[in-house]
């Protein structure tokens, strides 16, 4: 297993959170994939070996295409693969996708769509030519891709950038009718707005980005109390706690937290 994670060059730190490069090899068990967890951002995802991966739901597996995107997530997906995969990908801050694909990104729907049908013929340029290249010219092929396309993007999303800013701040302890006031507009108008640039709600990203402090907790500290951490994160019930957290993630906490114990794990984006 090999994984890394870069910042972009500053120009593009208002919208992309890292570029990351993975290779793992699934033959032992290629039942057990990697779970990509709800966690506010889209990325962009590059394969580059010739193990395609794909996409468990049950007993189904399938095929993702060369490049794909994997939008706002509210429960998660499992990726898998037939041997040994590489991948490479762009992780985007909650609205930072949207200059990029420059449409409404709650319009993605399905967890996972094929990056051609969205940028056509410059995507694809981009995924083959990054097929031979080392993880760092990977990466500054990125750079160049992004900083090309943001120099034609024209739209206002700073109320939304702000907006998003102080949920990640207060993670997720958001009163969203005090966040529309805080950027003067109505709460109605911020929910079109975030609807159009991040694909979810305010209010739930406010939900997925308390989820994901607590997931972070766990993954860097198992050993912790989840009685105490659900009190620390708002929940005054056992019951919230449990429901929410397998919404996310298709486990209880305590399932969770032993997998982690058992095995470290790499790639909770």
């Amino acid at each position: 297993m090999k994984y890394y994670e870069v910042k972009p060059h500053s120009i593009l730190r208002n919208y992309v959170k890292c570029f990351w490069y993975m290779e793992k090899d699934y033959s032992s068990n290629s039942l057990v994939g990697e779970p990509i967890l709800p966690d506010g951002c889209v990325d962009f995802v590059f394969q580059i070996a010739e193990n395609k991966l794909y996409m468990q739901t049950g007993d189904s597996f399938i095929r993702q295409p060369d490049s794909f995107v994997i939008g706002q997530q509210k429960k998660p997906i499992t990726l898998t693969a037939k041997g040994k995969s590489i991948t490479a990908g762009i992780r985007f801050l909650a609205y930072g996708a949207y200059p990029f694909l420059k449409i409404p990104i709650s319009e993605l729907g399905q967890p996972t769509i094929a990056l051609n049908e969205l940028l056509g013929r410059n995507i694809v340029e981009l995924a083959e030519k990054i097929q031979t290249l080392s993880v760092k010219q990977i990466f500054r092929e990125f750079e160049k891709f992004l900083e090309l396309h943001l120099a034609t993007f024209k739209a206002d999303i700073e109320p939304v950038k702000i907006a998003t800013g102080i949920i990640f701040e207060q993670q997720g302890f958001t009163d969203i009718v005090k966040l529309a006031l805080e950027i003067n507009l109505s709460t109605r108008n911020l929910e079109r707005k975030f609807d159009e640039v991040v694909g979810i709600s305010p209010k739930s990203l406010a939900r997925v980005v308390r989820f994901d402090q607590i997931k972070n907790e766990l993954v860097l500290n198992p050993q912790t109390s989840l009685t105490r951490l659900s009190f620390r994160y708002g929940y005054f019930d056992q019951a919230h706690f449990i429901h929410d957290f397998k919404l996310f993630t298709g486990k209880t906490p305590s399932l969770f937290k032993a997998e982690v114990i058992k095995q470290p794990m790499y790639f909770y984006k």
